[in-house]
């Protein structure tokens, strides 16, 4: 498992990119949208969203916010 801190300034973007797997994106600050190519969804502090390796996303901060990104781990079953 890797975990990312993000700090993203106001009007901030990353581009379209791939996760390398499975990962969840965690709000600890702040307010982002997070895209896919059917779904704009905006995460508020204490929210978050999963997806898988396959889905293309980008990120834009509508103000300034820190966010944690958790890749992989375990998976139970």
């Amino acid at each position: 498992m890797t975990v990312i801190l993000i700090t993203l300034k106001a009007e901030y973007a990353l581009d379209e990119h791939p996760a390398p797997a499975a990962a969840t994106v965690v709000m600890l600050s702040g307010s982002i949208i997070f895209k896919t190519s059917t779904k704009n969804i905006t995460i508020v502090e204490g929210e978050s969203v999963t997806f898988t390796a396959d889905i293309l996303h980008s990120v834009h901060a509508n103000e300034d916010s820190t966010f944690l990104v958790v890749i992989g781990g375990k998976h139970a079953e």
